[in-house]
């Protein structure tokens, strides 16, 4: 094989690499991105969650509230 030839299949491993290298920086990128998305999604459930405990106590006492004025 001339020495040509071995610097092209150099060359081209080298792209090879480069392209691959490339395309996993960016499927990083992307995961980041899913990452920071899941996270901002489950604050806003935790918040909704919050709220929803809040109102629940809310109406428990108000439920105590009708039973000792024998409303229900």
């Amino acid at each position: 094989m001339s020495r040509p030839e071995e610097g092209n299949k150099v060359d081209y491993a080298s792209g090879s690499l480069a392209m691959q290298y490339a395309l996993m920086k960016k499927q990083h990128k992307n995961a980041l991105r899913e990452i920071f998305l899941m996270h901002e999604s489950l604050v806003e459930v935790q918040d909704e969650l919050r709220d929803a405990r809040l109102l629940i106590a809310e109406l428990q006492q108000e439920i105590a509230f009708l039973r000792a004025n024998e409303y229900l």
